[in-house]
């Protein structure tokens, strides 16, 4: 079992004098973890949040808890195969009329240089709303890596909503 714990004081907190604290819990494949943010002159929590997840070489599955319990996600990844790779996140926010979006994407290696996506990882994702975003990776040579990628509602094909995009990644 492995435990990992940080605390600090902010001083100079718009809000005066607050204690953050974490601490994360981790054994065999299982974590959980969480933190908070207590003010000094409030004498109140301004924020908690807590996270709990399971992780294996083949698959990992995360249940998250933020904003004082007002925004919480679930969220699989599995790794199908060595080229094929799939994942689905549900999340629920209490201020957007307690509806739950939902996003699934996949990742498909084309070889040991070039890889498609369509996944919610911060590239790009399908959701219940539509929006469909793709990705396309490609290492040009060593150190220099080309990223193609569009985000299009599927809902309003005909408008000019869509985004397009490209990347030029340069490492030493």
């Amino acid at each position: 079992m492995k435990v990992f714990t940080r605390s600090s004081v902010d001083l100079f907190a718009k809000a005066g004098p607050t204690i953050h604290t974490d601490a994360i819990i981790g054994s065999e494949g299982f974590l959980l973890g969480g933190d908070v943010a207590y003010s000094v002159n409030d004498a109140a929590l301004q924020r908690y949040n807590v996270a709990i997840g399971y992780t294996t070489p083949e698959y990992q599955v995360g249940l998250h808890a933020t904003n004082k319990f007002s925004h919480c996600s679930a969220a699989y990844h599995h790794k199908v195969n060595k080229t094929v790779e799939a994942g689905a996140k549900a999340i629920w926010k209490k201020a957007a009329s307690d509806s739950v979006s939902i996003e699934v994407g996949t990742k498909y290696v084309l070889d040991c240089q070039t890889f498609v996506k369509a996944n919610d990882f911060a590239h790009a994702k399908i959701d219940n709303a539509g929006r469909l975003g793709l990705g396309y990776w490609k290492a040009l040579r060593l150190g220099v890596k080309l990223g193609l990628g569009g985000l299009f509602d599927t809902t309003r094909l005909h408008e000019n909503v869509h985004r397009v995009g490209f990347s030029l990644t340069l490492d030493s």
